[in-house]
């Protein structure tokens, strides 16, 4: 169970949606998806029977940080093993079994980055078309083996800092083409993106941490790929954020202020933690009344910006 709760925080970390699958009693039918099976060797026969029909039906499966070999009664069932034409060939211990090896071990992956491991390594014999994923000491411990729909990756799916989690969506994406709609980097923020036909809500939630998040967002609203956004949240604070909204005839891109709109007088009010930094883009340059004081926009990439610290009151902004 450990293990599970492992690559549930990682998947967390990397703003992945994902469900929990009781493989010996699954509530959803083989073949959809793609299952995680955070193992270190043994599993029940019934749930080994399930990652077969599971690969069989067409769905996909990343193996951490190895292939089942064992049942629930320690004896052998390399049924997955012989179906993947794999063979596990050896393991490296964590650092610190020997006078001074300490630190951690480096696997290197996809030209040359690098991650370090914390845990054991196993390494794997791979057949012929499989495609490494990374290598330890130049001795391969991951592949994809797109044929069977499934990464096999010798390490375990454990977060530990920016880089495990940049090796993680590496793999992830390469086996299924998912990538995470919002990427947090620096200080971590829950997120959730809720889209509309022409706009977006991105919701945040600073859970505990201090400091600056660079928050990169996928397909953000219709017409736009990327945005990236620097976040500066006090502690526990949440915020609302309106990405792609018309106001007055002016496409906000983005704001990381939460928004909200005086009735009286059309003016907008921005919220946010006292003292914290606060941006907001428009799609083409002018000038903007911020509490009262005229100020130009000025340009930062493909978009116009004003930037402001937010005060115990919201700050009024007025379009000109």
């Amino acid at each position: 169970m450990e293990k599970v709760k492992d690559t549930m925080l990682l998947l967390s970390r990397m703003n992945y949606g994902y469900e929990l699958l009781e493989l010996t009693n699954p509530n959803k039918k083989a073949g959809n998806g793609c299952i995680i099976v955070a193992s270190t060797g043994s599993l029940e026969t019934k749930a080994i029977d399930y990652l077969l029909e599971h690969l069989n039906n067409g769905g996909k499966c990343i193996f951490a940080p190895t292939v089942p070999i064992f049942n629930e009664y320690g004896k052998r069932d390399e049924r997955l093993l012989d179906y993947l034409n794999i063979k596990l060939n050896d393991v490296v211990r964590p650092a610190g079994g020997a006078l001074m090896d300490y630190g951690c071990r480096v696997v290197n992956y996809a030209d040359n980055k690098k991650v370090g491991v914390n845990n054991w390594i196993f390494i794997h014999d791979f057949p012929e078309d499989g495609i490494q994923i990374a290598s330890y000491n130049k001795q391969t411990i991951g592949a994809f083996l797109k044929q069977k729909n499934v990464a096999v990756v010798g390490i375990e799916s454990t977060f530990t800092t920016l880089a495990s989690q940049n090796f993680w969506e590496y793999v992830i994406t390469g086996l299924t083409a998912l990538k995470p709609t919002v990427k947090c980097q620096g200080n971590y923020l829950h997120t959730t993106l809720r889209k509309g036909q022409k706009s977006s809500v991105l919701t945040v939630i600073n859970l505990g941490s201090t400091g600056v998040s660079d928050l990169i967002v996928n397909n953000p609203y219709p017409g736009v790929n990327k945005l990236e956004l620097i976040l500066d949240l006090g502690l526990h604070e949440a915020r609302c954020l309106v990405l792609g909204e018309e106001h007055n005839g002016t496409k906000i891109v983005y704001s990381t202020s939460e928004l909200h709109k005086d009735k009286q007088t059309g003016d907008l009010l921005l919220h946010g933690h006292s003292g914290t930094a606060g941006e907001i883009a428009f799609d083409h340059p002018g000038t903007v009344i911020l509490n009262g004081k005229k100020t130009i926009t000025k340009a930062q990439g493909d978009y116009y910006i004003v930037n402001y610290e937010h005060l115990k009151n919201a700050i009024r902004l007025r379009m000109s």
